[in-house]
């Protein structure tokens, strides 16, 4: 691994400039890492196979937290694509109140799921400060 001192751009063991990566499995959801750059999924090839965390270990307590908000983001993404999937295959100028109901609970499951981002968003920086990443 080597940095250039004009940017620090970080390269791995091939010389290639790394690439910056965020985890979101369920072990390190939200972690950042740097790895070899042309690093592909569907076949495996993992070029000289650098790999390296940039921020520290969470605890089992952030753990959960990012995941236990992750499974409700998803959730609240599943909700709105049923509702809108509902909204969708209501004829035109039918049931007004079948669409005024599925109208307002579409309203309801987008602010959610804004809330939801915004609280994601709140817990991951208040885990960074609780674990000294951020000054």
């Amino acid at each position: 691994m080597s940095t250039s001192s004009s940017n620090m751009v970080m390269h791995c063991r091939c010389g290639i400039p790394c690439a910056n990566r965020t985890s979101w499995i369920f072990q390190n959801p939200g972690r950042k890492y740097v790895t070899y750059k042309f690093y592909k999924l569907d076949s495996n090839m993992r070029g000289c196979g650098f790999f390296m965390w940039v921020d520290g270990e969470m605890t089992e307590w952030q753990r959960t937290i990012i995941n236990n908000l992750l499974n409700e983001n998803r959730s609240l993404k599943s909700e709105l694509r049923q509702t809108v999937k509902e909204l969708e295959e209501i004829p035109r100028g039918v049931d007004g109140k079948k669409l005024e109901e599925l109208t307002d609970e579409l309203v309801v499951l987008k602010k959610k799921n804004k809330r939801n981002k915004i609280v994601v968003a709140f817990l991951f920086m208040l885990i960074c400060v609780v674990c000294g990443k951020i000054a």
